[in-house]
């Protein structure tokens, strides 16, 4: 169906609100920034005197350049060439002297069509487009106070109904929590009353308050009933606000809930407020005495200020360092209500960005781009998470542009902006270093340290009661030791809040699951979280060290060397439990030295298991690797590739094989940096990691003496013997056994004389070549059953002397 022009320019006056939305949803809009009667020369010079405002008083040679086509700007080119030949004189002064008054013709150009676009404004004048434009422009404005009026709200997203029912629009309000309490502000009588129309299709959804408005219906009531009502409906709900008249259909550039001046008891008030809000934060025990040092430091320099002494003006930016869901951006929240209430700040919001919200994609972008996000957060605090990402792309990258606009925005806004950065630790001290401005800017720095697992329980606890789950003292254990084993200090990424609300999710799916293929009695049980849920199954049996040996042949030594260093951690357990002194805090990383074949993988995982048991160790997991798994081929790839693989071992063992290859064979070999990374990684995580190297003997001795830390920072060696005959004898018969074989009384005397061959080389391979031996017999045993007419059930677990000959 073709479109009438109304429905067009109803159609593209709602484009323009979405664009302007998308660059900048949070500020004020005025009916001139929708004009579709503008030209597109006026937008392309609007946008170039924001990259260069210098240029703002020739502005209408620019609109006049932007108003040509390529083609006309060559047929002009032209006809100033033909031109300066003809004309008497140089050829060159002729053609400089065209140029020279282009600017003149391109001014009176520029200046006719923004008449010309002014005119047809005009024209339009209280028509039903102009006032369908001015209705847009004043509802946007009211869903942005609106956002900042109710403090449960976060974002908001706004929708046309289609190009047949152009003034219909459905309006999405955000909550910050989903299925929180609907406030006063949420409610439809009052969201009647604040747009002044009356609501359709309202409905809270799990973050949303969901309603559709027809923009250009009369009005409910004048604008004085209106403000009666909203009086009263404040009283009946004990809201205290200020100054609701601004709420109006005002068109100024700032929000009217944030431009108000708070009286002495509602700076208290606010104050006091945020202050129970940091308070209940749990731990961040150093963070909450930073804050409180901060707002001390600004409320005794007002002290001093009222009495005449002079008072030195302070950077109050901040650098949040720390692993994500360790709760910065909440803190950043409660110090903008902090400085708000003690003047620093005027509006006292949060704008949160990321690298995409600042840097553009093409040249001349990020700068306005920046400007618009500062201009944004002036009288309030700009949040900018992983602040690294701006130095990330090099020098070729427009990261740095960001970084540098942002240096000038603060100095310029430096009396009512405050610019909190925040990221890991390391990649922030590498990015303070990319700008000289930066440092001096940010004197204030705080690590948010990781939760503990009893911390994060405590979270989780208050996550589960908001969504009304409950668990018993079986299943908080449970959840206890899920976020003990999960909660590993160096991962970044998978811990703290984010650990919390991943593990409580995965719960609720499990119950969800299991109430579907059990059935549930009672509604209640729908609330109900059990330690099943949590992957915790109940269960009586633990790890039995002695057990695991008896699985084990020979190695009498190494056992009773696990036996006692099982007994001294254990030891030291129990008198820090007692609370006497940790000891000397022996290192366990270990040397394993023995031949191919010996169990020192074996071995390796019932230390683990034994660690993990005593709370040694997180996860007790066992990363195997070798030379090739941490040593790279290229320059600065090797330093990674080890940081890599001891991030996946935290928290468990890393057993390294045959470590000895890691010595530089060349000068152009990475194996020495590999070395000094595994050193320097085995420091900064000594309480979460636990390292094995492992190989030959001799070659072993040699490797311990490239690097001096090495043998101080491995104690515990173990030297792994070869087996004798009888006990390679046992451990083929635990093989045969374990793979449902058995071995007839004959085959004894063949498998001993094979295995007393095999030593006697001087070169045994121990269990492996038990193992090649077992497979060996398996596969004659195959070749001779093939040729049987009738095989019977014994034949094919009976291993004959025959299958074991070589």
């Amino acid at each position: 169906m073709s479109q009438t022009s109304l429905q067009k320019g109803k159609r593209e006056l709602t484009e323009l609100l979405y664009t302007r939305i998308r660059t900048d949803g949070y500020r004020k809009i005025s009916p001139d920034e929708l004009n579709i009667w503008k030209k597109k020369a006026e937008y392309r010079a609007e946008e170039y005197m924001t990259t260069y405002p210098f240029m703002r008083p020739i502005r209408h040679i620019w609109i006049g350049y932007f108003s040509l086509s390529l083609i006309f700007k060559l047929v002009i080119v032209a006809i100033y060439l033909l031109a300066s030949i003809g004309l008497p004189g140089e050829y060159l002064f002729n053609l400089f002297v065209l140029f020279l008054i282009s600017p003149i013709w391109l001014g009176i150009l520029g200046y006719m069509v923004q008449k010309s676009s002014l005119l047809l404004s005009k024209m339009i004048k209280g028509s039903e487009l102009d006032r369908f434009r001015n209705n847009l422009v004043n509802y946007t404005n009211l869903i942005m106070d609106m956002i900042n009026l109710d403090k449960d709200l976060y974002t908001y997203r706004v929708a046309s109904c289609g190009s047949d029912f152009p003034d219909w629009f459905d309006i999405y309000l955000e909550k910050q929590q989903a299925y929180s309490t609907v406030t006063t502000f949420q409610e439809q009588k009052y969201l009647e009353v604040f747009f002044n129309q009356r609501i359709h299709h309202y409905a809270v959804q799990q973050k949303d308050v969901y309603f559709r408005i027809n923009i250009m219906n009369k009005t409910l009531y004048t604008e004085e009933e209106r403000k009666k009502k909203l009086d009263q409906m404040h009283q009946q709900a004990s809201v205290s606000i200020q100054n609701h008249q601004g709420w109006q259909f005002d068109m100024s550039a700032e929000l009217a809930t944030t431009t108000t001046q708070l009286s002495h008891q509602d700076k208290e008030k606010l104050l006091k407020e945020a202050m129970t809000e940091l308070d209940d934060m749990i731990g961040l025990t150093p963070v909450k005495e930073f804050v409180l040092e901060m707002k001390d430091m600004v409320a005794i320099q007002i002290e001093r200020a009222k009495i005449g002494q002079t008072v030195q003006s302070q950077s109050l930016h901040m650098i949040y360092t720390g692993n994500p869901g360790t709760g910065k951006t909440t803190v950043a929240r409660i110090v903008a209500k902090i400085f708000k209430a003690l003047g620093v700040v005027s509006k006292g919001h949060l704008v949160e960005v990321t690298r995409e919200d600042l840097v553009g994609e093409f040249i001349g972008h990020t700068a306005p781009k920046t400007r618009k996000v500062i201009e944004r957060a002036i009288g309030g605090i700009l949040f900018i998470d992983e602040a690294y990402a701006l130095s990330r792309g090099g020098d070729n990258d427009f990261g740095k542009e960001a970084i540098d606009t942002l240096v000038k925005g603060m100095e310029e806004n430096r009396d009512d902006l405050i610019v909190i950065l925040a990221g890991y630790t390391k990649e922030m001290t590498e990015f303070m270093k990319v700008n000289s401005g930066l440092k001096s800017r940010f004197p204030s720095q705080i690590q948010f340290p990781d939760y503990s697992a009893e911390e994060l329980l405590s979270i989780a606890k208050t996550s589960l009661a908001k969504e009304q789950f409950q668990i018993d003292d079986v299943a908080e254990k449970a959840l206890l030791s899920v976020l003990e084993r999960k909660q590993i200090a160096g991962r970044n990424d998978d811990g703290n809040g984010r650990l919390v609300r991943n593990v409580i999710q995965e719960a609720v799916r499990k119950q969800s699951k299991r109430l579907k293929q059990n059935g549930f009695q009672s509604p209640e049980e729908l609330k109900i979280l059990r330690s099943e849920d949590f992957g915790v199954e109940a269960s009586d049996t633990m790890f039995d060290l002695e057990a695991e040996f008896a699985k084990v042949v020979g190695n009498k030594q190494v056992k009773e060397h696990i036996r006692s260093l099982v007994a001294q951690v254990k030891v030291q357990k129990l008198r820090r439990d007692q609370g006497f002194s940790k000891g000397t805090g022996q290192s366990l990383h270990m040397i394993f030295k023995g031949n191919p074949g010996t169990g020192k993988t074996t071995f390796a995982r019932i230390i683990g298991q034994a660690l993990k048991e005593l709370g040694v160790l997180k996860s007790g997991q066992l990363i195997e690797t070798d030379r090739s798994g941490l040593v790279a081929t290229h320059i600065g790839q090797t330093a990674q590739k080890v940081n890599e693989v001891v991030n996946e071992a935290l928290g468990g063992i890393l057993f390294i094989d045959e470590a000895y290859a890691l010595v530089s064979k060349t000068e152009g070999d990475f194996g020495k940096e590999a070395i000094d990374t595994l050193v320097k990684s085995i420091e900064d995580h000594r309480e979460n990691l636990l390292v094995i190297l492992a190989g030959y003997n001799r070659d072993m001795d040699l490797f311990l003496q490239t690097n001096a830390g090495l043998t101080s920072r491995f104690p515990n060696v173990f030297q792994f013997a070869d087996y004798t005959t009888e006990e390679l004898y046992q451990i083929l018969l635990r093989i045969a056994d374990g793979e449902q074989y058995q071995l007839t009384p004959e085959c004894k005397n063949v498998i001993l004389s094979i295995l007393r061959s095999h030593i006697q080389t001087g070169n045994s391979s121990n269990g492996r070549f038990v193992r090649n031996l077992f497979e060996h017999a398996v596969r004659k045993q195959s070749v001779r059953l093939g040729n049987q007419a009738n095989i019977q059930k014994e034949d094919l677990i009976k291993l004959q002397p025959e299958d074991f000959i070589q």
